[in-house]
């Protein structure tokens, strides 16, 4: 059994960074899925279309994901404050941060005048190489080795990979 490593958080260290919670990290991960897969599905749109459909879609499954979980909370604990809605959605809107680098890159690569379809690829690599990131980070908190590490990373990307392949199968 591997023990873990001490963490060494140095860009927790950095001026403006701040260390995201479990609820945080995982709503930007599922953000990324989101709007990865919004953005396969409207690649072959003009790229207003792609933009304003991802950030449409993200937005409506982070409100979505509070409203289930206001209710579940209210249906479990019987009363759900004003302080209580605000804060899951302060707590979970990394779900709709995380959307905005690769959407970002599309848009940059579009004003420099690159196709749609080549746009939303480098946007959607760009999202799987996130994805990557978030696997790293965790395999190297974890204490595994480089191996599983690199493993860890591979893995993640892995569902964004997937995305990107159905894009171009169906494009």
């Amino acid at each position: 059994m591997t023990t873990p490593r001490p963490a060494r958080h140095a860009w927790q260290r950095l001026p403006g960074r701040r260390r995201l919670s479990v609820e945080q990290l995982s709503s930007g991960i599922y953000g990324v899925v989101v709007s990865s897969a919004t953005m396969a599905a409207a690649g072959d749109k003009p790229l207003e279309t792609v933009v304003i459909s991802v950030l449409t879609t993200v937005l409506v499954y982070w409100i979505a994901e509070q409203y289930a979980r206001g209710l579940a909370h209210r249906a479990t604990v019987g009363r759900l404050t004003a302080s209580d809605l605000l804060h899951g959605l302060r707590e979970r809107y990394t779900m709709v941060e995380a959307t905005f680098v690769p959407l970002l890159v599309v848009v940059a690569l579009g004003a420099l005048g690159v196709t749609a379809p080549v746009a939303v690829t480098v946007g959607l690599l760009v999202a799987v190489g996130a994805l990557a990131a978030v696997g790293i980070l965790a395999a190297r908190r974890s204490g595994l080795s480089a191996l599983g590490t690199a493993l860890s990373g591979l893995i993640a990307a892995t569902l964004g990979v997937a995305i990107v392949v159905l894009k171009l199968a169906l494009h």
